[in-house]
């Protein structure tokens, strides 16, 4: 910022939500190692949103299959390090728990890169929203501020939980989310609808539901009986909502507070346009123009003869 004016948030936010994402599979890691995991994975991600041609390489797909093997190959070696860290989630996969046995290798490869994919994704995309409605909305941003950088749980009602949970309504990271019928035997229940038949999949468009609640900034709506009625953003209030929901509100909360409490900062555009590399969503023009400096240092009185 002080350098050119201002500094591209959009690349630095992503680059924040993949940091914090990997803490839980990196902890007691080698630094070398953890930013290679962050490479790869973020290789994981960009291959979901491209076409899905494989050639190796010289495609997009074929670099993320190429990465998901290695990345394999890393979980591997972490489950035979005598030294794991107790903190990894790794380790806590391996080892068995009252609900059953320990997960086998595929699922705990699928479930980091869920974990991972699921935190990454949503709150890379909901970092520069946020940002954004703190900038318009300065009569939340000073509520925010006032709030301390503690938690009891990320969850417990707040005017930071608020106020992202209503950054989250108005452009939510997932637009869409899909359900199958897996088991041969069993329909899915569409309740009035009636069903979808086994194997077959349908796509819930929960976009358009959150928006049909008003287009107005309003974080106040979100009382304990509207959070009951309503979780859309992480896939509604079901078995299989957002895996990442817990790590996406830490993430997301922590940001405002420390925003709010030590920086001043100015938002120069807000415009949305098409990104070719994500072409699933809006994103900000320009990576989200913005100026951040730390607020000025308050003096503190002293006593005098």
């Amino acid at each position: 910022t002080a350098a050119i004016g201002y500094a591209t948030f959009q690349p630095l936010g992503s680059e924040l939500a993949a940091r914090a994402s990997t803490l839980q599979i990196t902890a007691g890691v080698e630094a070398d190692m953890q930013d290679r995991l962050i490479r790869l994975l973020d290789l994981i991600a960009n291959g979901i949103v491209s076409i899905p041609v494989d050639l190796g390489r010289f495609s997009i797909f074929g670099r993320a299959q190429a990465a998901r093997k290695e990345v394999c190959g890393i979980i591997c070696d972490l489950m035979r390090s005598p030294t794991l860290s107790s903190q990894n989630l790794v380790a806590d996969l391996m080892r068995p728990s009252a609900e059953g046995e320990s997960f086998q290798v595929d699922e705990i490869v699928d479930t980091v890169l869920t974990l991972f994919l699921a935190g990454k994704l949503t709150t890379a995309d909901a970092l520069p929203a946020l940002l954004v409605q703190l900038h318009q909305h300065r009569d939340w941003a000073s509520r925010v501020a006032e709030e301390p950088l503690k938690f009891r749980t990320f969850e417990e009602d707040s005017a930071t939980l608020r106020v992202v949970r209503e950054s989250l309504r108005l452009k939510p990271p997932v637009h869409i989310i899909r359900r199958e019928a897996l088991d041969p035997s069993c329909s899915l229940s569409l309740g009035m609808h009636g069903g979808a038949p086994p194997g077959e999949s349908i796509a819930a468009d929960i976009g358009s539901k959150l928006l049909s609640m008003g287009s107005n900034f309003d974080p106040d709506r979100w009382t304990r009986e509207a959070v009951q009625e309503s979780t859309l953003p992480f896939g509604g209030s079901q078995p299989h909502s957002c895996i990442g929901k817990t790590l996406a509100l830490a993430e997301l909360q922590l940001f405002a507070r420390v925003l709010c409490r030590e920086y001043d900062f100015d938002v120069l555009s807000d415009e949305l346009c098409v990104d070719p590399k994500n072409p699933l969503g809006l994103s900000y023009k320009d990576g989200l123009r913005v100026r951040i400096w730390h607020k000025p240092v308050k003096p503190v009185a002293r006593g005098g003869a």
